[in-house]
C-alpha cells in the first residue's frame, strides 16, 4: 500500500459489552481497542501513518455531579476575603455577594487565570452566603455574569477538599476528558481523515444572493501524505472551506497554500457547489501534524470513564 493510499482502522471487541459497536464503518468510531479476559483494553497493534496507538490508559472515575459542574462553569480554587459586597451595578443583594481571591483557575489559559492573586476583583453571587467567613478556602463553580470594574460570577456550586478530594488534579483532568470527547465526536463524524499539504486554492463561483454574510467558498487541492481513516481516491483530494472573514465565518478554518496539517473531512453537502469534494467548516476539523499521535490514540481509546466501554458516560 503506497503512502497516499488510505486505510481504515478495524477496532474489535473480543468481549461483548452492552451497547458496544462490533465494527468500524466510515464516519463511525467503534468501541475502542481489544479487551482481554479481565476487561482491560489494549491498543490495536497496526500502525497508522507510521505511528502505533499508545496503550489505552486506565479509565478514571469521577462523581457525575463534579463532571456536570466542570462542564457548565468556570471552575477555580479561591479564598473568600470579604462578605456583604455591593457590586458596581447594585443589581444584586449584597448579603449574597462575596469577594473571592482566585488562587488557581482551570484551564491555565482561562479568563479567570488573569485574576489569580488579585483581591477585590472577583465577586461571586452565592446561593447562600451565610455559611461563609473570610478565610474560607474552597472550590467554586460559577457562570460569568458581568465584566467591568469587577468580574461577577453566579454560583453554580461550591465544595472543599473535605468533601471532594484531589480536585486540583480532577478538575483539569475532567476538562481534558471533555475536550477530548468533543474531538472524538468530530473524528467519529468524519468520512476521511488525512495528513496532507495544500498545493493550490481556487475560488468557487458565487451561488445564490449577495450578502455580507456569504461564506465565499474556495476549494483547496491537498496532496495526501497518508490517511488516518477512510479511503482517498488518488494522491490529492479537494477540500472546500469558507474564506469569508464575516463574524459568521471568521472562526471557520482558513486554508493557505503550503499548509501542512491533519484534516478531518466530511463529504460536502453544504456548499451547493458542483462536483464531489470534502469540506472543513469547524475549528476542530484542522490540526497541526504534531497532534497526529493524539488523534490516533483517541481513535483507539475513546475518552471515557471507568466501566464505560463505549465513551457514552460523558456526552
Amino acid at each position: 500500500m503506497t503512502a497516499h493510499h488510505a486505510r481504515s482502522v478495524l477496532l474489535l471487541c473480543s468481549i461483548s459489552f452492552p451497547g458496544c459497536k462490533s465494527g468500524f464503518k466510515p464516519g463511525e468510531i467503534a468501541d475502542a481497542g481489544v479487551a482481554d479476559s479481565g476487561g482491560v483494553y489494549t491498543s490495536p497493534l497496526a500502525s497508522i501513518c507510521g505511528l502505533s496507538p499508545s496503550a489505552c490508559p486506565v479509565a478514571p472515575t469521577y462523581p457525575q455531579q463534579l463532571i456536570d459542574w466542570v462542564k457548565q462553569s468556570q471552575p477555580f480554587r479561591g479564598t473568600v476575603t470579604t462578605l456583604n459586597v455591593t457590586s458596581p451595578d447594585g443589581n444584586q443583594d449584597p448579603s449574597r455577594q462575596v469577594y473571592i481571591r482566585v488562587d488557581q483557575a482551570w484551564p491555565s489559559d482561562s479568563f479567570l487565570s488573569g485574576f489569580v492573586g488579585l483581591n477585590n476583583a472577583v465577586i461571586m453571587v452565592m446561593k447562600d452566603a451565610s455559611a461563609f467567613a473570610p478565610g474560607y478556602v474552597g472550590y467554586f463553580f460559577g457562570t460569568l455574569s458581568t465584566v467591568g470594574k469587577n468580574v461577577t460570577l453566579v454560583e453554580l456550586a461550591h465544595t472543599d477538599s473535605n468533601t471532594m478530594s484531589n480536585l486540583d488534579s480532577s478538575i483539569p483532568d475532567i476538562q481534558r476528558l471533555l475536550k477530548d470527547r468533543k474531538l472524538y465526536d468530530q473524528i467519529s463524524q468524519s468520512n476521511l481523515i488525512i495528513h496532507g499539504k495544500v498545493t493550490a486554492i481556487t475560488p468557487l463561483p458565487h451561488l445564490g444572493g449577495f450578502s455580507e454574510h456569504e461564506a465565499d467558498w474556495a476549494e483547496a487541492s491537498v496532496d495526501v501524505t497518508c490517511a488516518l481513516h477512510g479511503t482517498a481516491s488518488g494522491t490529492s483530494v479537494p477540500i472546500r472551506f469558507a474564506t469569508s472573514r464575516d463574524v459568521a465565518w471568521v472562526s471557520k478554518p482558513k486554508l493557505l497554500v503550503n499548509d501542512d496539517a491533519i484534516y478531518l473531512l466530511r463529504v460536502d453537502t453544504i456548499t451547493g457547489e458542483a462536483g464531489a469534494a470534502y469540506v472543513v467548516d469547524e475549528p476542530l476539523d484542522v490540526h497541526a501534524p504534531i497532534e497526529t499521535q493524539h488523534l490516533i490514540d483517541l481513535m483507539s481509546c475513546p475518552p471515557r470513564e471507568a466501566g464505560d466501554r463505549c465513551a457514552q458516560r460523558i456526552p
